[in-house]
Parts: C-alpha cells; sequence; structure tokens
C-alpha cells in the first residue's frame, strides 16, 4: 500500500478486513470476502463496508459485529488514524463545491451519504399555459372561417354605423351652362350640390346659404373632401352620375363666422345684438314698383334702405355685413355679422 488517500490506484473504497484471517461466518459473507480478497486497488472503508454489510440478507446482531470488526481492522491498518471515506457519488467536475468535501477535523465515521443535487422541479405552470395556447389553437384553426366571417361582418357592421351619420346623396351628370343643383339643409344653412360636365372633365360643386362655394375637379373614390361647414366622401363614381355621402360640421362654421341667421317676413322688424350694439332690420316690398327693400337702423337714429335681390352681399357702413340668401314675394332670409 501507498497509504496515499487518493492516489490513481486506491481512489476506489474496499472492504476493511484481514486476508489471512479464518472466519465461521455465513455463506454470504464469505463470498462477500472471496470476491474483495481478489482485489488489489481500493483502500479500506468503513462506510463501504456498512453499505456492503447491510445490502447482505444476515440478522441484525451479526451485521453489527461485523461493522464493528470492519472499523476495527481498519483502525489497526492505520494505527488509529482517520481514513478518508472514499465511497462517494462522483459529481461532475463544474458541480462540485468546498462543502461536498469534508475538513479534516470531521469526524469521519459519523459521515452519512454526501448531499446530492435536488431534482428540478417539474414546471406545471408551463405545461399548462403551453397546453391553453395548443387548444386555442385548435380550436382557432377548427373554426377559423367561422371567426374570420364574424370579424368581417362586424367591421362591416361598425362601417354601416359610422356611415349611418351621412345623408346618401346621388347626383346625376349634367350641362355646366345650365346645371341642375340639389339642395339639402343642416342646422341654418341650406346647401347645393351638382356634378356637372365642363371643358372634358368632371366637377363637384358645392354651395351654401351665406354664399361661399366650392369646386372639386375629377372626384375619385374615396375622396374626402371638408369644406365650408360640410364633410363630403365620395362614395361612388360613375360616367353619368355620382353618389356622395355628406355629413354637416355647420355649428363649428357658424360660429367661426360669427354669422346669424335671420328670416324676416315681409312688412316686419327684426332686431340683433352684437357686442351691446343693437340693429333693428326690415324687409319690404314699396310701390308702385314693389323692388325688394331692406333697412337698417342703430339705436343712434341713423338708418340705411338698400335694394336687394336673392345671392347678394350687401355693403352696409353701419357695421354690419349683410348677406342675402333668399329675397321673395313674403320673407327675406339673411346672414348677418359685425363688420368691426
Amino acid at each position: 500500500m501507498c497509504e496515499r488517500w487518493f492516489c490513481e490506484r486506491h481512489i476506489e473504497p474496499r472492504l476493511a478486513f484481514i486476508r489471512d484471517l479464518k472466519r465461521g461466518d455465513s455463506p454470504e459473507v464469505k463470498a462477500l470476502y472471496h470476491k474483495e480478497m481478489q482485489r488489489e486497488d481500493g483502500h479500506p472503508d468503513f462506510e463501504y463496508s456498512r453499505r456492503k454489510f447491510a445490502e447482505l440478507d444476515i440478522e441484525e446482531k451479526r451485521r453489527s459485529e461485523l461493522m464493528e470488526e470492519a472499523l476495527n481492522r481498519m483502525n489497526a491498518r492505520y494505527g488509529g488514524r482517520h481514513a478518508i471515506p472514499t465511497f462517494t457519488p462522483k459529481l461532475p467536475k463544474e458541480d462540485i463545491t468546498k462543502e461536498d468535501y469534508p475538513s479534516k477535523e470531521h469526524d469521519f465515521l459519523a459521515y452519512d451519504t454526501p448531499k446530492t443535487k435536488p431534482r428540478r422541479a417539474i414546471p406545471i405552470k408551463k405545461i399548462v399555459g403551453a397546453s391553453m395556447v395548443l387548444v386555442i389553437l385548435g380550436i382557432f384553426l377548427w373554426y377559423g372561417p367561422t371567426i374570420v366571417s364574424m370579424i368581417q361582418n362586424l367591421s362591416s357592421q361598425n362601417a354601416n354605423d359610422k356611415d349611418s351619420s351621412y345623408t346618401r346623396l346621388t347626383l346625376i351628370k349634367n350641362a355646366s351652362t345650365f346645371p341642375n343643383f340639389t339642395t339639402l339643409a343642416f342646422g341654418d344653412i341650406d346647401y347645393s350640390f351638382s356634378y356637372v360636365w365642363q371643358n372634358n372633365q368632371y366637377f363637384l360643386l358645392v354651395s351654401n346659404s351665406i354664399l361661399e362655394g366650392k369646386s372639386y375637379s375629377q372626384p375619385t373614390n374615396g375622396s374626402v373632401y371638408r369644406d365650408i361647414g360640410m364633410e363630403i366622401k365620395v362614395s361612388e363614381v360613375y360616367s353619368n352620375r355620382i353618389v356622395l355621402l355628406v355629413k354637416p360640421t355647420v355649428q363649428d362654421y357658424l360660429a367661426s363666422l360669427s354669422f346669424k341667421k335671420m328670416t324676416i317676413a315681409q312688412g316686419q322688424y327684426q332686431t340683433v345684438n352684437f357686442s351691446g350694439n343693437e340693429y333693428t332690420i326690415g324687409y319690404f316690398q314699396s310701390p308702385p314698383y314693389y323692388v325688394n327693400e331692406l333697412t337698417v337702423s342703430t339705436p343712434f337714429f341713423q338708418s340705411r334702405q338698400y335694394s336687394i335681390t336673392s345671392s347678394q352681399i350687401v355693403s352696409c357702413d353701419l357695421g354690419l355685413e349683410i348677406r342675402v340668401y333668399k329675397a321673395a314675394t313674403e320673407y327675406a332670409i339673411i346672414f348677418v355679422k359685425p363688420s368691426y
């Protein structure tokens, strides 16, 4: 024996026994001794001996005696020095830590099986999550066409709901010389629409009762126009007609322009107030020619009289801007705002 604890030859453990000792043990013990006597490597180890004796099917009393004899022989062999127990599981190099080796001061007779690396816990949550994903994917694949159809129907319904706030308007193409207008009323303003062919191209004409208008050349599907208090979507375009979706933004439009609408019956007066300045406006048809006349007066006894016709802007020097939308026999419709 080289008496080294971890030499290449003696790294493995073996039974602690005396080769020439004649014994009266059981056949199992004799067979174990005979097997171990044939070995020329290893070193006597009590822990290894204890485990080997424990594996034999012998009575407890005899087993204890054998383990005691093994310990005595091992101590006698090493002259009272403690022997390093070598019957330990071999760990990968990277898993060996300082705690896996006992210190020199450790009582090796009480040394038990070293700690082994705990088993990795089964990731139950991950397994359940992956299973749910697979189930959902399977359902989607199975009912995919139905789901897609439902989504398309919902999208179409939402689009229809959004378009429900619009008014659908179909305009027939006509010549620009005498265009036909279609009129819609939104709030206090009337809007007129016409689709004309002029100079080898199409035009969409839009005007309102405040005497403002817009012209859009070559309107196409999907075009959107936002002007003069109106939002216009071009829905369909054909060679002889155009389909529009129109929605007013009249309130914001009127507020930005500061106009007030007035409908004055023939022979009557109405008052309007701007920043504390009050104006009285009347509408008359005076003989003998019954010309439509508009009278404007102020609290300072200033008065003006104007002959008017439909679609006319009146130049008033009393601090007002007047736009005449309609001057009929029974009434006049005007829009008034301060010019200061």
